[in-house]
């Protein structure tokens, strides 16, 4: 579960809405995982599905492990897993493997995803509550938000 700090950390987050760098990271997103009933890889399959094509060639790396501080085991529940979402100008795909070099890359926990994904926290507040961190083409990461709160809301999830 996320340990969140309380309503300071929420009310910071709900003031920068109108930001218009964070804008697009202080909603939660809708509920992506219903249609993934949970499971963390359909999860990443449905991301890149909401994702659809870009407007260039990227690659956006999911890496999803133990907190920072924890010796990840080398398989089993705590093992770190990568998942990638290959987006060109046609389509978006999703390899759960380390494909190399990527755009971005958005580095957390798989508790801290799974309710970053059911909507229960917003990307921003996981980010200032140093549960989330982020690398790489911020242009992307905004885009991607995009993608997933308005495909998602058009689906209903």
């Amino acid at each position: 579960m996320v340990n969140r700090r309380g309503t300071s950390l929420d009310a910071f987050v709900a003031g920068l809405a109108g930001d218009p760098l964070l804008e697009d990271f202080v909603a939660p997103f809708p509920d992506l995982l219903a249609q993934a009933g949970g499971n963390l890889e359909a999860s990443f399959a449905q991301v890149a599905r909401l994702m659809g094509r870009g407007r260039r060639a990227a690659f956006i790396r999911f890496t999803i492990g133990p907190a920072p501080g924890q010796a990840p085991p080398e398989a089993g529940p705590g093992a770190v897993r990568r998942f990638h979402l290959g987006v060109t100008t046609q389509t978006c795909t999703v390899i759960a493997d380390d494909v190399g070099r990527a755009d971005l890359e958005i580095l957390t926990t798989p508790e801290v995803w799974a309710a970053i994904a059911a909507g229960r926290v917003s990307p921003l507040a996981a980010f200032g509550a140093g549960q989330l961190r982020v690398r790489g083409d911020i242009g992307l990461a905004r885009q991607l938000a995009r993608r997933l709160r308005s495909h998602g809301a058009q689906d209903g999830s």
